[in-house]
């Protein structure tokens, strides 16, 4: 955005909407796009200050609760478990 004004969701979903034709990709809403960014932040273990901020959130467990999707492999589940004493 060029005026510094905040991006509207109409615009952005048909920006998205537009992209997703264009490349031949499955159509993605900017909330499944926003979970999978937060998803992939907290699987890099960015810190929780930064993941709060860039999600738009207070509290660290809004993410964590509404915005993850475990997407580990049942070997890695597996190995974690595995090395719980």
């Amino acid at each position: 955005v060029v005026d510094g004004s905040r991006i509207k969701a109409v615009w952005l979903s048909l920006e998205i909407t537009k992209l997703c034709k264009d490349l031949y990709l499955p159509h993605r809403s900017f909330h499944k796009i926003r979970k999978t960014y937060g998803t992939k932040l907290l699987d890099s273990h960015v810190d929780d200050k930064i993941i709060t901020n860039q999600m738009g959130h207070t509290e660290i467990l809004t993410t964590k609760t509404y915005y993850y999707f475990n997407n580990k492999q049942i070997s890695e589940i597996k190995a974690q478990l595995d090395s719980v004493t």
